[in-house]
């Protein structure tokens, strides 16, 4: 696990500094919100299910929201970036793309990782073909779309921006 979090965290220092907080959606369990936050990120939690469990266990310094990820509760252009790890397909995609561009400030980053369609794991008729989720984001408004190398054949990741 901690190899995807190093990549999330490439993906989140190729923009340069982050200007606000980073959200990770879709947080389950928390540990990448952790991960973040002891590498010196301000982190959002954000989960429908698993936001009280998440701080009960956690020492690190996160803030934690049960939401959807369709419909936070935050401001608009309120982070300097958003993660989602192997969650994106449990979500209503469009809308939660069009909620995270909502809420990403201009020049903010987002970084998705994700089961790729084909992928021999879990609900593999709700991932992804990478052109699909490509063309979901630009459609969004997101620009800078591209592809990350993976260090799993089924997973990829996505990053693009939101520009200024």
């Amino acid at each position: 696990m901690e190899e995807i979090y190093e990549r999330i965290l490439r993906c989140l220092s190729e923009s340069g500094e982050i200007d606000g907080p980073v959200l990770e959606v879709g947080s389950g369990s928390g540990g990448l919100s952790v991960f973040l936050a002891e590498h010196g990120f301000e982190v959002i939690a954000v989960d429908p299910l698993n936001a009280e469990r998440i701080e009960e266990t956690s020492d690190a310094a996160v803030r934690y929201i049960k939401s959807r990820a369709e419909s936070m509760p935050l401001k608009d252009e309120e982070a300097g970036a958003v993660v989602t790890l192997r969650s994106l397909h449990h979500m209503d995609a469009e809308k939660a793309l069009e909620e995270f561009y909502r809420v990403l400030k201009s020049g903010g980053r987002l970084c998705i990782a994700d089961w790729i369609l084909g992928a021999d794991t879990g609900i593999p008729e709700k991932y992804f073909a990478a052109d699909e989720l490509e063309g979901m984001l630009e459609s969004s408004g997101f620009a800078s779309v591209g592809r990350l190398d993976s260090l799993d054949p089924d997973i990829m990741l996505w990053t693009a921006l939101k520009e200024k």
